[in-house]
């Protein structure tokens, strides 16, 4: 699929690092035995969290494993250990819990109990790899770990809800529509847009290595009040969202810092409305999501409300909100289409929306909200030069600038960051409206 396609094609090595973890504390002290358990209802349940990729002839192709020879669990005691050294055993887990995945026979997904004593809750840390499962997956997976755990804990056998329409279902239903005149429009539009020129990226250090132990971060943010103005602005004036008022944000931010007159970005957008009208994936987990370009040109003048207007009237001429790209970039039925649209492929920033944090686990009995401090591995290749996340914390936005200070100073990205949260809180109350 065109998300599994785009991170093949860079063919990054260790490719069982490219994860996404992330760590809950428990309500109450957690039994290993049940956790491991539930953690091999759900994977029973969910087909696409046994996806694998092997390589064939040099060509790799997705496979779904029946089961595994072993539940990927790991349960740690640490309690003999003093705060200091629990410390650094906990972080050495980062390259231990990496190397139990892989790429080509599975598991890509790992789940590891911590126990520190009876001074500190229980930590449970879910690795779980970029390549498995998309953002809006995550609610599922933990919703169906803990009532599978609940279950268990009362004496019962887990009853999950039934899973919705596979992964495998919407994958048909996309190569079907990659082959279909359907995307006669999408071909046009994209085409037309690479053969426009597009803008670099500053750099103030030619050469460093780009890769994640170099990477560092600049937040800012809007407070509970703006970011609820935010959203209503936004709805009520343009039927836009949070994200794309973050886009029309990043536009005016870049083209002011690098003195230039357009962005290409890339976003992530959710890809289950590709899944038609047949298809329910409300409860699936898999990897929907997928990138497309973005390339905008900011107004020559003109405030808050002329940027909204002009960057509405961009997106609204993007065809199935950009979706169609990488059928067309990556799944090869159109000759020609690949190659045509290769200068879209890498764009330098990318914008993802986490949506709101506090819902990746709801009110329960079980795990507390995830932490932050997850870790990445620090010898991957960073994708982009600049990536923007984007999540709301309790109500509030905030917004994070991930770059690599082997290619730009702090200083510059504080700058661009800095002129991108002036322009969204002049969105909150855009002029004339």
């Amino acid at each position: 699929m065109p998300s599994h396609l785009a991170f093949l094609e860079r063919d990054f090595p260790d490719k069982e690092t490219y994860t996404h973890p992330f760590i809950f504390e428990a309500v109450a002290p957690l039994d290993p035995k049940l956790v491991e358990r539930a953690v091999g209802c759900v994977l029973e349940h969910h087909e696409s969290l046994r996806i694998c990729f092997p390589k064939d002839q040099g060509t790799y192709r997705v496979q779904v494993q029946e089961r595994f020879e072993r539940t990927p669990f790991t349960s740690v005691d640490l309690s003999a250990l003093d705060p200091a050294a629990q410390k650094v055993a906990f972080q050495r887990l980062d390259a231990a819990l990496h190397r139990k995945l892989d790429f080509a026979n599975g598991p890509l997904l790992h789940v590891a109990l911590v126990k520190f004593g009876p001074d500190r809750p229980d930590t449970l840390i879910v690795v779980v790899h970029h390549q498995l499962m998309d953002n809006s997956s995550w609610d599922v997976l933990m919703e169906d770990i803990q009532a599978a755990y609940t279950a268990l804990a009362a004496g019962n056998q887990p009853q999950l809800e039934p899973p919705t329409s596979s992964f495998a279902a919407w994958a048909r239903n996309l190569d079907r529509l990659a082959r279909s005149p359907e995307l006669d429009a999408d071909a046009a539009y994209w085409t037309a847009l690479a053969k426009r020129p597009v803008p670099h990226w500053p750099l103030d250090h030619e050469g460093g290595e780009d890769c994640m132990s170099t990477e560092e971060s600049v937040v800012i943010g809007l407070d509970v009040e703006e970011t609820a103005a935010l959203r209503l602005a936004m709805r009520r004036a343009y039927g836009l969202s949070v994200n794309e008022a973050l886009l029309a944000a990043t536009l005016r931010g870049f083209t002011e810092w690098s003195g230039q007159s357009s962005v290409i970005v890339d976003m992530v957008a959710r890809g289950r409305e590709l899944g038609g009208d047949e298809l329910d994936l409300s409860r699936a987990i898999g990897r929907f999501s997928m990138t497309s370009p973005r390339l905008l040109e900011v107004p020559e003048e003109g405030g808050a409300r002329a940027l909204l207007d002009s960057v509405a009237a961009q997106l609204e001429a993007v065809p199935r909100k950009g979706l169609g790209f990488g059928l067309l970039r990556y799944i090869g039925a159109r000759p020609g289409a690949a190659e045509a649209l290769a200068p879209l492929g890498k764009p330098h920033i990318l914008l993802n929306n986490w949506g709101d944090f506090d819902n990746v686990v709801e009110e329960s009995p079980v795990l507390g909200p995830p932490i932050e401090d997850a870790w990445p591995m620090p010898k991957l290749q960073r994708m982009h030069r600049l990536m923007i996340d984007c999540r709301v914390y309790s109500g509030a936005l905030r917004v994070g600038f991930r770059f690599s200070r082997n290619l730009n100073e702090r200083a510059s990205i504080e700058r661009l960051a800095g002129l991108v949260e002036a322009t969204l809180r002049t969105l909150v109350r855009p002029e004339g409206r």
